[in-house]
């Protein structure tokens, strides 16, 4: 017989997880780094006095200089977030993963690169379990935090309980016909 794979991607805390490091794009002149500063901490003092309205316009002016510091795009998120603007946050939490120096956490381009490995090959004996897709939609918001999470990446007994439940639906489905028909277990 044919050995079947199960594929995972990768979740991680967005919501509850700063990133851990930031850094500024290369080639910003000492002009742009004070304007871009300037609007940052402009930001973040609006974020402080909970006007999150003004701090994400701040924040939207500064990533027009320099978009690529992660902790631009959290605090970005958090104002999106009070704001109910989920979508927004969502996408900033993502992007301040993603610019994080740090990469303690799988990125966008590596959860990419897992779907497209496992992309739609059923049949073929490769099967994805999009943990990261289905935390999120479980997550309130959708956006995964500490539900799940300890911290950054390291998942409370509820968020591995909900990890092996994605992932025993795709270990089921990658069985054989005649062993699913004999199987008396559920994913419960």
């Amino acid at each position: 017989g044919q050995a079947r794979v199960v594929l995972s991607t990768v979740a991680s805390n967005l919501r509850d997880c700063a990133p851990f490091a930031s850094l500024h794009r290369l080639g910003l002149t000492e002009a742009q780094l004070r304007q871009w500063r300037l609007e940052f901490d402009s930001g973040c003092q609006a974020q402080a006095a909970g006007n999150h309205a003004v701090a994400a316009a701040s924040f939207r002016r500064a990533a027009q200089i320099d978009d690529q510091f992660a902790e631009l795009h959290f605090r970005w998120a958090q104002s999106a977030r009070a704001l109910k603007q989920f979508e927004d946050a969502r996408r900033h939490y993502e992007l301040a993963r993603d610019c994080d120096a740090l990469k303690f956490r799988a990125d966008s381009r590596l959860n990419a690169l897992i779907r497209q490995a496992a992309g739609r090959r059923e049949a073929e004996g490769i099967f994805l379990a999009d943990a990261e897709a289905e935390l999120m939609r479980q997550s309130p918001e959708g956006i995964c935090g500490q539900e799940w999470f300890w911290e950054h990446v390291h998942f409370t007994f509820e968020g591995n309980y909900h990890l092996a439940r994605i992932i025993v639906q795709q270990v089921e489905a990658a069985l054989p016909a005649s062993v699913r028909a004999t199987a008396e277990s559920s994913a419960e």
